[in-house]
């Protein structure tokens, strides 16, 4: 069925019909004798679907040929679809956080005509018909947390029972961890405002999961609420009024109501002012001053003053124990006071007030 097909030609006046199929294998042609009524019918079975080209040929009685042309397209008829696979399947999905203990439990296996399922904590369902694509579900809320092994047992028609079974967890689920954080830091250097006391100026830092809002208490008698930004985290700048050692803590509200208070210690410290060291002296300008002021000191004090009668005489000592000997016109006239200064190559007397020494 779908392979054979009947042709028939019907040309006014023809004599006889030539049928070809080129494609087929192997290829078709024919030669018909019209009938009296100048019709041709022609049967042909193809082998295998594809698209077929059939020309004809009709030859008149005139003399005339008339050709014509149509396309037969073979199709396979549908196969019919394979039996469904054997399958059986058994599942439980828990509910969000807020529902832990509640779950869905599916039960799905190929023909089957009735469900058992039990929970595994004492209670079961049981004759539980599959809805339009076979499948059972139902919800079950377990009373208490903990573990239970469920089980499903399916019926089919022809009397075999499929079980199978699985362990479902009914666990509230672990918060994650809350992130705590409370940090100070030396605050950076003003731009826009000067301060005399920068050593005195710190930063606070709160960053809490869930904060709505920071309450940060400094610890010499003055604190602080801020709104945490858009990413948590809550950030102040406080300037002490003066060294020390303070508590400061931070008190966090939750979106759930809740508070968390954390604390740390700031230690102020002003710092320790150095004693300014002058820069070195010229200490060859120092040389130099002493210097002179030695030779004016000896200058002044080898000066005669006026008035004195005093000589300065040459010669040559002779000394014997302890006294001096002199030469000149001046010392045979005069008693002479005299200090001898040794000077390289030479020496010189100063005679003064009668006597010398």
């Amino acid at each position: 069925p779908g392979t054979e097909f009947t042709f028939t030609a019907d040309v006014a006046g023809a004599r006889s019909y030539r049928i070809r199929i080129p494609n087929e294998q192997p290829p078709v042609d024919v030669t018909l004798e019209a009938d009296p009524a100048s019709k041709g019918r022609y049967s042909h079975t193809f082998d295998k679907a594809g698209r077929y080209p059939v020309l004809l040929t009709a030859s008149q009685s005139s003399g005339e040929a008339v050709e014509l042309e149509l396309d037969v397209r073979i199709e396979a008829p549908p196969s019919a679809p394979p039996p469904p696979a054997e399958h059986a399947r058994f599942s439980a999905t828990q509910g969000d956080a807020d529902s832990w203990r509640d779950f869905t439990f599916m039960a799905d296996v190929s023909d089957a005509e009735s469900y058992d399922i039990s929970f595994g904590d004492g209670s079961s369902a049981r004759g539980i018909a599959p809805d339009g694509s076979g499948r059972a579900t139902l919800k079950h809320r377990y009373s208490k947390p903990g573990e239970y092994t469920a089980e499903m047992a399916a019926f089919r028609n022809n009397g075999e029972a499929v079980e199978q079974a699985l362990l479902v967890s009914a666990k509230q689920p672990v918060a994650p961890a809350r992130r705590v954080l409370f940090s100070v830091a030396p605050s950076e250097p003003r731009t826009t405002e000067r301060t005399d006391r920068p050593w005195a100026d710190f930063t606070f830092t709160a960053d809490v999961s869930g904060a709505t809002q920071y309450d940060f208490n400094f610890g010499d008698g003055r604190q602080q609420v801020v709104a945490p930004d858009d990413g948590g985290r809550g950030s102040v700048r406080h300037e002490y009024a003066g060294a020390g050692t303070f508590d400061a803590e931070l008190e966090a509200t939750l979106d759930s109501g809740e508070t968390i208070s954390e604390s740390l210690q700031v230690s102020v410290r002003a710092p320790v002012r150095t004693p300014q060291v002058p820069p070195p002296r010229n200490w060859w300008l120092w040389a130099l001053l002493a210097l002179s002021a030695a030779a004016l000191l000896y200058a002044m004090h080898t000066l005669v003053p006026p008035g004195t009668g005093n000589h300065m005489v040459s010669f040559e000592p002779k000394v014997d124990r302890g006294s001096a000997r002199l030469t000149g016109a001046a010392a045979a006239k005069e008693s002479v006071a005299m200090r001898l200064r040794r000077d390289p190559g030479r020496t010189a007397l100063a005679i003064r007030e009668g006597e010398y020494v």
